[in-house]
């Protein structure tokens, strides 16, 4: 099977955010349910902290750097803090479920990475209960730290 020639760069430059998630990304590929995206973020911007209840995640970061947060699902009630986690391009991280993430551009270039994930996750019933406002704290202070 071959993928289809495609300026990702300038389709995503060209989209708005997806309201769940904040950020804009890209299908390249589909195969047996599973998909692979490219996302780009801006330098200072991050996507919206959430998490997948039944399926693992992928981020590979391509380009840039930043501060990857997480933190098991059932501990959010509990006062415990996100781990913070440094990524640069070159890094592959599996995201387990029901991990809630969050990557936050903290460099001065875009942060460019391609996530893979089960088509459920993208899909518009994706239960918005899995979306964490705030994750991690204000956004202006993740990028700084």
């Amino acid at each position: 099977m071959s993928l289809p020639i495609q300026n990702w760069q300038a389709q995503i430059e060209n989209m708005t955010n997806d309201p769940n998630v904040s950020i804009r990304y890209v299908k390249i590929s589909e195969v047996d349910g599973y998909g692979f995206f490219v996302s780009i973020i801006p330098p200072g911007e991050a996507n919206t902290g959430h998490y997948h209840p039944e399926f693992s995640e992928k981020y590979h970061i391509s380009q840039g750097q930043g501060i990857l947060l997480s933190l098991p699902a059932n501990q959010l009630q509990t006062g415990t803090q996100p781990v913070r986690q440094h990524v640069r391009a070159g890094m592959s991280i599996d995201i387990p479920a029901p991990i809630i993430h969050r990557l936050v551009n903290n460099g001065q270039e875009p942060l460019i990475f391609f996530f893979e994930c089960p088509m459920s996750h993208m899909a518009a019933e994706n239960p918005v209960r899995t979306i964490v406002e705030d994750f991690g704290g204000p956004l202006k202070d993740l990028v700084t730290s």
